[in-house]
């Protein structure tokens, strides 16, 4: 059975989290500098990467999230099935 608003939940999920490293380790400084002045949309965007970048990583993860979710589920359902026999 799919869980489509489990599956659409945990890829923002992983979407954030990727743009979040992303920025972090892309301008650590500038991050800082944003913190201490305020958080603030205005002061946010400035530091994300490009769009170009932003598209890749949304794609991939559409693509890696559902297909890690496949994969563990038949790794779980294989080691089932060995315990069983």
């Amino acid at each position: 059975m799919t869980r489509p608003i489990r599956t659409a939940l945990s890829i923002v999920v992983a979407y954030v989290l990727f743009v979040l490293l992303i920025t972090i380790a892309s301008d650590p400084e500038g991050l800082s500098a944003a913190a201490d002045s305020g958080v603030s949309v205005a002061t946010i965007l400035p530091l994300l990467p490009p769009a170009s970048v932003l598209v890749l990583i949304a794609v991939l993860t559409i693509i890696a999230v559902p297909v890690g979710t496949v994969t563990s589920g038949v790794r779980r359902d294989l080691k089932f099935r060995r315990r069983r026999n």
